[in-house]
């Protein structure tokens, strides 16, 4: 009785985390992964930004975000998604010291194109009206995300090369299927039991809502409950962001000077070059796309 009693009580972390990249996919990897009966991801928050932001917080909080014992013995595999753990020089040597033995997801991204998204993405939450040069000026933290041979070499420090699935945005949207594959082998889960009905959901899109002012009303309110750390309140309020879109949407106009991308890209090369060889990958295909 005692024993049961305490596997009620006793959490159990997180065996896997998908670390990375911001605007590089990892939501719909979240949605995919949530709905698999043999993973647990927390159903009401993606990121608790623990070691990044929120490791002052404690371990009781962060264990509060996962199931007990008792809870656990159903899933094979317990994890997390959080796309600014990659970029932090700091957070490798925090997630040894809590998970020394967790398996880590990063979904990379053409860097020039996940900062396009990224400043969509804040066009749509902060009504942006800055050009994309302008944004990038103002905003240099933006450009620092894209250089992963730099930020894969902080976790490598840390954890093994072989502990890392490493797949990209532009692989997973061309072959979902084949993806899933590469992840059920790595977290030895059954691929039949994904939903595949999922998977071509659009998740995190960028698009203005012609209803756009209300929607940023709404994206402020819940930036106040998620300080709160009122976590269920804000999953309530996301479901309600669809319904804003109901009469329609404005694209989100890229607008960017070729120029400013392949300006980017040099920014890049050397780092992309040297991503190459640490990962024995192949990403010529990004500087067709820049």
């Amino acid at each position: 009785m005692n024993s049961e009693l305490f596997s009620k009580k006793e959490k159990v972390l997180p065996n896997f985390l998908g670390i990375g990249v911001k605007r590089g996919g990892t939501t719909w990897l979240y949605e995919v992964l949530k709905r698999h009966p043999k993973i647990f991801l927390c159903p009401y928050i993606k990121e608790t930004r623990f070691f990044d932001k929120n490791y002052n917080k404690g371990i009781k909080w962060y264990k509060k975000f996962f199931p007990n014992q008792y809870e656990a013995k159903k899933y094979t595999t317990i994890g997390e998604i959080v796309p600014t753990y990659l970029c932090y020089e700091h957070v490798p040597k925090l997630v040894q010291k809590i998970l020394p033995s967790a398996l880590f997801i990063i979904m990379l991204r053409n860097p020039i194109e996940r900062a396009i998204s990224e400043y969509k993405y804040d066009k749509l939450n902060f009504g942006l009206k800055d050009s994309f040069e302008i944004y990038l000026r103002k905003n240099p933290e933006v450009i620092e995300m894209g250089y992963y041979a730099k930020q894969i070499k902080y976790w490598l420090k840390y954890f093994p090369l072989n502990r890392f699935l490493i797949l990209t945005f532009e692989e997973v949207m061309n072959n979902k299927i084949g993806s899933l594959k590469k992840i059920s082998k790595f977290l030895n889960i059954e691929l039949k039991d994904f939903n595949f009905q999922s998977l071509n959901k659009k998740i995190n899109i960028s698009d203005l809502p012609k209803m756009h002012k209300i929607y940023l009303i709404g994206y402020k309110i819940n930036d106040i409950i998620i300080a709160k750390d009122l976590y269920r309140l804000s999953d309530i309020l996301s479901r309600f962001k669809p319904f804003l879109y109901i009469l329609g949407n404005k694209k989100n106009k890229n607008n960017i000077d070729p120029n400013v991308k392949r300006a980017l890209y040099l920014k890049y090369k050397e780092d992309i070059a040297e991503l190459e060889i640490i990962l024995n990958m192949n990403f010529k295909l990004w500087e067709k796309n820049s």
